[in-house]
């Protein structure tokens, strides 16, 4: 910023973790996230407040939850990396992908679809051009949209 001066505000951090050994070695006091983020109050405040075991049972049933979904997809399809990011990240049960999910779910599957209503509506012209049809998010040749059947 100009200046020098750094903006407050607010902002999404995610970390992935495969198990709660490597989040309490991530999180831990002189760990990687205090090193990196020192003087951060949110960081000492996570320490503070972080609950155990992060991830639940291997049997729970445990989905991503719609708004949270958009949020990291449309910042994947911002990186040009939506198909990567629908293929390659997978549910609690460490077997279904997101792209299966958003298959079957139909609230994951708006909040994916809702990514090409929002480019749409901000530039129909621009959008047009990127997507070359309607379907937006149901063209993965498109190279911004994803496949999913319905």
């Amino acid at each position: 910023p100009e200046g020098g001066a750094a903006r407050r505000g607010v902002a999404l951090m995610c970390a992935a973790c495969a198990d709660d050994a490597e989040a309490d070695t991530l999180w831990a006091p002189g760990g990687a996230m205090e090193r990196h983020c020192a003087g951060s109050e949110y960081v000492a405040a996570w320490m503070r407040s972080s609950l155990r075991p992060l991830w639940p049972p291997a049997g729970a049933h445990l989905l991503p939850a719609p708004g949270y979904l958009r949020l990291c997809a449309a910042a994947h399809r911002r990186a040009g990396l939506l198909d990567h990011f629908l293929d390659s990240t997978l549910l609690h049960d460490g077997v279904t992908t997101l792209r299966a999910h958003c298959e079957r779910d139909e609230g994951a599957r708006r909040a994916i679809a809702s990514l090409d209503e929002e480019e749409a509506a901000g530039s129909d012209e621009e959008a047009a051009s990127m997507h070359g049809d309607a379907r937006g998010a149901l063209s993965r040749s498109s190279g911004h949209g994803v496949t999913l059947e319905p």
